[in-house]
């Protein structure tokens, strides 16, 4: 149906080049939805990629607060006990201890 009508108003050359113009016109549309097919997957990557690296950033700031933490508890323990030791130590002195004989 196509051809009649276009053979009527066109020469045949003009329908060649029309009919070549509308096959290349419908592989680009292809190609173009492929194109955007597989970007929207390279996209959809990245963002899952940095959603990633985003929660492994909060994990290791985590970890890092958890470590501080219980470091700074175990330096406590430690100056506790030795405070309570020097305290144990001069409890029935009156000169107290020298620092030679705690150390």
């Amino acid at each position: 149906y196509q051809r009649r009508v276009h053979g009527t108003a066109l020469g045949e050359k003009d329908e060649v080049a029309l009919e070549d113009f509308y096959n290349f016109h419908a592989t680009m549309s292809i190609l173009n939805a492929a194109s955007e097919n597989e970007l929207s997957e390279y996209a959809a990557r990245i963002v899952a990629v940095e959603n990633q690296l985003a929660n492994i950033q909060g994990l290791m700031h985590e970890a890092e607060y958890v470590y501080n933490k219980t470091r700074k508890e175990l330096i406590t323990a430690e100056l506790l006990e030795i405070i309570g030791t020097m305290i144990v130590m001069t409890a029935g002195k009156k000169g107290g201890v020298s620092k030679e004989q705690f150390w």
